[in-house]
């Protein structure tokens, strides 16, 4: 005899998982509630997946559920859905936005001290005392050094040097002269 039953009980999903299922299986009037149902196929003594009319398992004759392969089974597992964060796009960029501010804050604290200390800094000297480097490093480190400019911090020089990091490729690095280090204070350096 074969009989069509609904498994007994009804999961409620998030709408995000409503999209995932097969659509075609389910009513509209389900996925709209946010419930679907899970259909079985129950033939004599077999539980059979209804999409693809698989065996999952049979009731022997001596009462024991085996699976496909005959094996003695004593439940059958579901797979079930997990929860994945989906963050609200928005809340994500301001967050971003929030750290990025944060780190330029901190960095620009570094560049000031750095300039302070040395007549001329690159990129590579403030990569050096940074504790962290931005999202994007190429693009991050250039809105930090014309920021500490706007500030009045260090000036842009037309001179370069060459990148002391062997994964630059020779890449050559502005030098930026420092606005903070006064004359005496470069005397003082240069005779210690």
């Amino acid at each position: 005899m074969t009989a069509l039953a609904d498994v007994a009980r009804r999961t409620p999903l998030p709408h995000s998982a409503q999209r995932q299922t097969r659509a075609g299986q389910f009513s509209s009037e389900q996925l709209d509630a946010g419930a679907v149902t899970s259909l079985v196929l129950l033939r004599g003594r077999r539980i059979i997946q209804p999409d693809t009319l698989e065996l999952v398992a049979e009731l022997g004759e001596d009462d024991v559920w085996r699976d496909a392969d005959g094996i003695p089974t004593e439940s059958i597992a579901v797979p079930v859905l997990r929860a994945v964060p989906r963050p609200d796009p928005d809340l994500a960029a301001e967050e971003l936005r929030r750290r990025d501010q944060k780190w330029l804050k901190d960095a620009l604290d570094s560049v000031r001290r750095l300039a302070e200390r040395e007549a001329e800094i690159t990129t590579e000297d403030v990569r050096d005392v940074l504790t962290t480097l931005p999202r994007d490093t190429r693009s991050g480190l250039s809105v930090l050094m014309n920021r500490a400019a706007e500030r009045r911090y260090i000036a842009r020089t037309d001179a370069t040097t060459p990148c002391r990091r062997r994964q630059s490729g020779g890449r050559r690095l502005r030098v930026w002269q420092s606005l903070l280090l006064t004359d005496t204070d470069e005397r003082t350096r240069q005779a210690a």
